[in-house]
């Protein structure tokens, strides 16, 4: 591996890993501290938070990227700051809009939950401020990684110090949604330091190129969050907060251990684009792309079952009594959707986007995430979180299948 690669690879792993130990870290320990309504009103909100999320980053965080290589390809530092404030007023635009909305909502039918909702919003905001494609493109992933670990430590720390018992829900949201503000704000002051504080007109024909150009990208990414962020909703709805509060540190720690494969992905994401355009005619895509994913999945085949074998350990030597094993059962199920997930990214969003497949990845996406809803409904009402986690991994088992029917279509000499 080339130094540069490797340099890449250390800093996403580090960013990865942050923001995947960090929930790892917090949400177990407040679980343990907070009742189960009050930290079940944290998960749902957050839940939310997500939602808006997925709804600002648009698709920029893959066009942004394309985008800002193009402009330092051509060394067109004009093109590059006014691709920057493009992107930052589509999306800042879109946060006004779905936050508002969303606070009218929480504020007329849910009125408990609205002081929660208000502070989570520093989330998606400080996500928007961040901008990692950005980093990403001009490959100063380093920099990134140092403000966005020194960030979750230190809201780490003041978790575990000032957050002590029930009552605590506001501050506890504020610390954790705080965390992200600052680093977003820190990312951007350093941005805006990199280009040299300017400011670059655009056109709003720009803008309109933007959103055409990633319509279906989005609807594949929100569709991606529809079926996996919304099982705390659903069980909010249909079971009891005993419930919510269980599946959804069940969910961190499954989505921390995913975190871990993330820096992988993205490292193949280039090499796969390149890859795919060397071996036209000579190759099929699919072996192409499992020749970037087998590595991946070799390496959560050791990692998930010692993980989770390891908490079957401290249960059965009574290590930490306060670790429940319902919940480890949770992680046993739900661990599956690891491997279907790596394989959705490389196969669908690195994969097929590069063949120019972008409405049937889109398609996919939104089918298999309109029945994974439907089939977590069923489950979670007749079964609670453990309905809702086996839910969890036919959502992602259904969006592969789909992904994999297309490659079996495709021959070595049939794809642009």
């Amino acid at each position: 591996m080339k130094k540069k690669d490797l340099i890449n690879l250390i800093s996403l792993a580090a960013i990865h890993g942050s923001n995947a130990l960090f929930p790892l870290l917090i949400f177990p320990y407040l679980f343990l501290v907070l009742d189960a309504k009050e930290f079940s009103v944290i998960v749902v909100t957050e839940s939310i938070a997500l939602y808006i999320l997925a709804v600002c980053l648009y698709s920029f965080d893959i066009s942004g990227v394309k985008a800002i290589v193009h402009c330092i390809s051509k060394n067109d530092t004009h093109g590059l700051r006014r691709t920057y404030w493009t992107i930052f007023l589509v999306r800042m635009v879109l946060f006004t809009s779905i936050s508002c909305f969303s606070l009218v909502c929480c504020y007329v039918f849910f009125n408990s939950y609205f002081d929660q909702m208000l502070l989570w919003l520093m989330y998606p905001l400080g996500m928007i401020l961040q901008a990692n494609y950005f980093f990403q493109a001009t490959e100063s992933n380093v920099k990134l990684c140092v403000m966005v670990f020194f960030s979750r430590v230190l809201a780490s720390i003041l978790i575990y110090t000032n957050i002590d018992h029930t009552g605590m829900g506001l501050l506890s949201t504020s610390l954790i949604a705080g965390s992200f503000l600052l680093s977003g704000v820190m990312s951007f002051s350093y941005i805006l330091y990199s280009m040299g504080a300017k400011w670059s007109y655009f056109k709003f024909g720009e803008i309109g190129s933007h959103l055409r150009g990633g319509i279906e990208i989005f609807i594949g990414n929100f569709s991606v969050a529809l079926f996996r962020g919304s099982n705390i909703l659903i069980l909010s709805a249909v079971s009891n907060p005993i419930a919510v509060s269980g599946y959804s540190i069940s969910e961190k720690v499954i989505k921390s251990l995913q975190a871990l494969s993330r820096p992988m992905n993205e490292l193949a994401f280039p090499k796969i684009v390149k890859d795919i355009g060397r071996f036209k005619g000579i190759k099929k895509p699919s072996t192409i792309v499992w020749q970037h994913t087998k590595y991946q999945i070799y390496i959560m085949l050791f990692l998930i079952p010692s993980f989770i074998g390891g908490l079957h350990l401290i249960i059965y030597f009574d290590v930490w009594t306060k670790l429940d094993g319902h919940i480890v059962n949770l992680i046993t199920i739900m661990g599956l959707a690891i491997f279907f997930g790596i394989c959705n990214f490389m196969y669908g969003s690195a994969g097929l986007n590069t063949l120019g497949f972008h409405r049937y990845y889109a398609v996919a996406i939104a089918a298999s995430g309109t029945v994974a809803l439907i089939v977590s409904i069923i489950l979670s009402y007749l079964f609670s979180d453990i309905g809702a986690a086996v839910s969890f991994v036919f959502g992602e088992a259904a969006l592969f299948s789909l992904f994999y029917m297309k490659y079996k279509k495709i021959g070595s000499k049939k794809y642009d």
